[in-house]
């Protein structure tokens, strides 16, 4: 059957659909694209791309999560206005991409889901959507991209935000910078 953009492997290696077969991720103006998935240790899974729907429920405007016992559904407290490239799940969710505004408030780049609720990261934000989230050994949250700022300061293509954004001194990297990896030792 259709997956519609999201399968699942069984612990038989059977793949299959993610609830009702194409219901998966649909409508969104400039097509339908799963750019990043990350999971909480409950088992939530949670979905950010470039859709409006996630099971078959309207308004999950690009980010869904999807639950075993419950299937596919939105995360309330708002919704962001474009698509999200980069999540990050600490305790706390985080999405990096190309929105702008999150539960009606300007929140360029980034922001994170609180409470049930969307919203800003403290300290200002970055210039240009991210494509990468990591977390540090130390609980910073690292976002690379193409941006040049962070928090008004430069930051070409990497940045750390901990409460406030700070960069990485003069080894900042030039250009684009598509992921991350922490290693055992730090970043």
């Amino acid at each position: 059957g259709s997956t519609n953009y999201l399968a699942k492997r069984s612990p038989m290696g059977q793949w299959g659909t993610m609830g009702v077969a194409g219901t998966t991720i649909g409508y969104s103006a400039g097509g339908q694209v799963v750019y990043t998935i990350m999971a909480n240790a409950a088992g939530t899974i949670f979905i950010g791309g470039q859709f409006g729907t996630a099971g078959g429920t309207q308004g999950a405007w690009y980010v869904a999560r999807w639950e075993a016992a419950t299937g596919f559904g939105t995360l309330t407290g708002g919704t962001l206005n474009n698509l999200v490239r980069s999540l990050l799940f600490t305790g706390t969710l985080y999405a990096g991409g190309d929105f702008t505004i999150v539960n009606g408030s300007a929140a360029r780049y980034v922001a994170r889901y609180v409470n049930s609720a969307w919203g800003t990261l403290t300290g200002g934000t970055i210039d240009s959507g991210p494509n990468t989230l990591a977390r540090g050994l130390d609980g910073r949250i690292f976002v690379g991209g193409i941006h040049n700022l962070a928090g008004g300061t430069l930051a070409n293509g990497i940045a750390f935000w901990n409460g406030a954004w700070g960069t990485m001194g003069t080894v900042s990297a030039a250009g684009n910078v598509i992921d991350i990896a922490v290693a055992p030792n730090g970043i």
